[in-house]
Parts: structure tokens; C-alpha cells; sequence
């Protein structure tokens, strides 16, 4: 199900501003970006991730640190 990103903000504990600057660090994206408006859109399938970042933010790891271990990852699971 998609959400506006006030409404995905508010059901993760972050705030809108904090996801437009995972966007910025090519951390977290949204699903869908309307172009014509501009509108981010995230899909509840998106939880686990930022619940993932979420838990790393919270023992410790900067947001940097964090996208260099996702990318490593997805790396990782592309082969």
C-alpha cells in the first residue's frame, strides 16, 4: 500500500525531513516519486528497511556507514 511521505514518516518515527535526507544520501528512496507533482510515495513493504536503518542508527552506525554496508550488500546479492 502506498502512503505520502508525512504518513510514512509519522508510522516509521522519523520525520519528513530525515527521509527526504535518506533520499539526498542515496540511503532510503521512495517507491514512487510523482513527476508531476513531485510527491514522494513509500510502500509498506518499505518498513523493514528503514526499520533495519533505524536499528543501526540507534547502536551506533553514522548514515554513511550504513549506505556503504547496504551497498556492500546489495553487491553481494547480486552476484
Amino acid at each position: 500500500m502506498l502512503m505520502r511521505i508525512k504518513q510514512f514518516a509519522d508510522l516509521c518515527h522519523l520525520s519528513v525531513r530525515a527521509l527526504h535526507l535518506y533520499d539526498q544520501l542515496e540511503l532510503f528512496a521512495p517507491a514512487v516519486v510523482d513527476p508531476a507533482n513531485g510527491y514522494r510515495y513509500y510502500d509498506t513493504d518499505q518498513l523493514s528497511e528503514i526499520n533495519t536503518i533505524n536499528s543501526f542508527k540507534k547502536i551506533g552506525f553514522t548514515l554513511h556507514e550504513i549506505r556503504k554496508m547496504r551497498t556492500q550488500q546489495l553487491s553481494r546479492d547480486r552476484v
